[in-house]
């Protein structure tokens, strides 16, 4: 497997020796001015992934239209001329609010039917591939939270089948160049969501009943495996990655605090494969901006899983 090696998602808070050590540095808040400065600060490679607005709000690809924010991202495209270009397959409400203890996105309007969610990736895809066609376009899997808590937003994009269906769909149309693997937004959704944990039931009845049995699904690493293995990983072209919480309630949540034990194992799960489908360019982002100090370290050793299962 060929790596481009490590990056970062970065902020504006970056430090120099941070940017001396990564390989690449991803950009989601996609302004003129973000962009500008980091082409300013580095020569590295830019990616974008399209996720916040800059003026507080967010791209949604899932529940609104992209066509009126073209100029705002090609200002931002020209500015930095990014790798890759990336979406969210989600969130599915047009209103969200962001719980400021959990980071868990909370649906402030009732969410969209699969067919409109469907209808507004699927544009926006089309309008990212006409203005940028010569730059590649990947999607995301998004993590899926009970609905007692997330009142909804989560609601369908985070199911394997769904994603992978239309993710192959799209690829096989020349919409997509591939997609993210997000290790934390896996592992959220194997502890999660009924399908995977061994709890069974329908996730849209996933009340504070069961919120409250979370508590006994503990075999995360068995749960994860069994949703990797219904991901396309074929089109897997960049993974990201960072800590997740698990609360006291067993609910998991991502917080994107620092790599530990667990989510090196996972993506290590992911590594492993992704060998064995002879994925060749992979890049592997860490999304940490908590404290600069635990980005080098941590990034030293995302490299050395790289180079024990690919050197």
């Amino acid at each position: 497997m060929r790596t481009i090696g490590v990056g970062l998602s970065a902020g504006d808070t970056v430090t120099e020796d941070v940017l001396r050590e990564i390989d690449y540095v991803e950009i989601k808040t996609i302004t003129e001015e973000e962009a500008k400065q980091y082409r300013a600060r580095t020569r590295k490679p830019l990616f974008f992934h399209i996720q916040y607005t800059g003026d507080g709000g967010h791209y949604l690809p899932a529940v609104m239209d992209f066509e009126p924010y073209t100029a705002k991202l090609s200002a931002a495209f020209d500015a930095a001329h990014p790798v890759f270009l990336s979406v969210h397959f989600g969130l599915c409400s047009p209103r969200v609010r962001f719980d400021a203890e959990t980071h868990v996105a909370v649906a402030e309007a009732p969410p969209f039917a699969k067919e409109t969610i469907l209808a507004f990736i699927e544009k926006n895809l089309r309008t990212l591939k006409r203005v940028f066609p010569r730059t590649p376009l990947l999607i995301e899997n998004v993590e899926f939270v009970p609905e007692a808590f997330s009142k909804g937003s989560y609601r369908y994009v985070q199911e394997a089948g769904f994603f992978s269906e239309h993710v192959t769909r799209w690829h096989g149309m020349g919409l997509l160049d591939g997609a993210i693997f997000d290790v934390a937004h896996g592992l959220i959704t194997a502890g999660n969501h009924p399908s995977y944990n061994g709890l069974g039931g329908d996730p849209v009845e996933t009340d504070e009943g069961y919120i409250g049995r979370l508590g006994s699904a503990t075999d995360i690493f068995r749960y994860f495996a069994d949703y990797v293995s219904r991901m396309p990983l074929h089109l897997v072209r960049e993974i990201h990655i960072s800590g997740p919480t698990r609360l006291a309630n067993g609910m998991w949540v991502d917080s994107h605090r620092e790599v530990g034990e667990t989510e090196l194992r996972a993506l290590k799960i992911v590594l492993d494969v992704l060998k064995v489908k002879g994925v060749e360019y992979l890049p592997v982002t860490l999304e940490y901006a908590k404290d600069l100090r635990k980005v080098i370290p941590q990034v030293a050793r995302l490299r050395e899983c790289l180079r024990t299962h690919f050197l």
